[in-house]
Formats: C-alpha cells, sequence, structure tokens
C-alpha cells in the first residue's frame, strides 16, 4: 500500500513538469527576460513624464471604456495622414504582439494555466492590474481595446502553444 501511495504522489508531481527538465529553467529565464520587457513597455517607459493638467483631468482623458472606440474614429475619418494610419497600425499590432508570448510560454511552465479558463481569469487580472496601473499612476492610459488585444494575443499564443509545443512535450 505504501508502494502504491508514493507511486500515486511521484505520478502527480510529475504532471507538472512534462517537459524534459533541461527546457524549463530556459523557458523559465526566457519569460522572465519577457516580463521584464513587457513591464519596461507597459509601465516604466512611462516614468517621468509630465502633464498640464489635474489629475482628474488626466484621468478622464486617459481612459477609454467603449470597445473600439479607435477603429470607429479611424474607419469614419475621411483623411487619413500616413501618420494616422501607421500609428493605427502599430498600436492594433503592437497590442496583439505584446501578449502573443505570454499565451506562448506561461502554459508550458505553469501546470496550473494549461487549462484555457484558467489561463483567460489569469491574464485578464494581470493585464487589468497593468492597465489601471498605468492609469493611476500617470504611466499611460487604460484603454478597453488594449485589454481586448492584448487577451487576444495572449489567447493567440496559448492556442498556437496547444498546437506546437505541448503536443511535443507530451511524447518526450
Amino acid at each position: 500500500v505504501m508502494m502504491k501511495l508514493s507511486k500515486k504522489s511521484v505520478n502527480i508531481t510529475n504532471r507538472s513538469t512534462n517537459m524534459s527538465k533541461s527546457k524549463k529553467p530556459i523557458l523559465i529565464a526566457i519569460f522572465a527576460v519577457y516580463c521584464a520587457a513587457l513591464a519596461y513597455l507597459t509601465l516604466l517607459k512611462g516614468i517621468g513624464a509630465t502633464f498640464d493638467m489635474t489629475y482628474a483631468e488626466y484621468i478622464k482623458s486617459n481612459s477609454n471604456i467603449i470597445p473600439f472606440f479607435s477603429f470607429y474614429v479611424f474607419i469614419t475619418t475621411p483623411y487619413k495622414s500616413a501618420v494616422v494610419v501607421k500609428y493605427f497600425i502599430i498600436n492594433l499590432a503592437g497590442n496583439l504582439l505584446l501578449f502573443l508570448p505570454w499565451g506562448l510560454l506561461l502554459p508550458s511552465i505553469a501546470y496550473k494555466l494549461r487549462s484555457f479558463g484558467r489561463f483567460f481569469v489569469f491574464t485578464s487580472i494581470v493585464i487589468v492590474i497593468i492597465e489601471l496601473l498605468q492609469l493611476f499612476l500617470m504611466l499611460g492610459s487604460a484603454d478597453i481595446e488594449d485589454y481586448i488585444l492584448n487577451i487576444l494575443g495572449a489567447s493567440i499564443g496559448f492556442w498556437l502553444n496547444k498546437k506546437l509545443l505541448l503536443p511535443r512535450e507530451r511524447t518526450e
């Protein structure tokens, strides 16, 4: 009986190490570097900026709770300069790509986040915290579109992880 119990407990703990032991530290290191870059791009980059408005004015002018408002403005604007088009595309692609590595790497290093539901909730919490920190610490804006595009990018990364990475891990 003791032999069976110890084998079961070993199986439970080994579930979280589906990948070879040499790959997981590398993925954790890559994820740590990615998280540092993410923190810089979303929070630290805005430190030191000054604004000629009150805190309340800043909050009001740097928050958007209307989904796809910038898409509406972009589509309905009769004349679009190259600068406007470039900013729109960079914002769209940047927000999609920003969390793609998150979805690609996190399920490989955090066993409990291999379920899409758990991954989605955890990632949503992280994105909302980042958006609120940007707004309330006056480091950027809080935009529902950023959340939508970030969670979409993370979900694409999660899907790519399931299709490309995890099947290989199971066979090793």
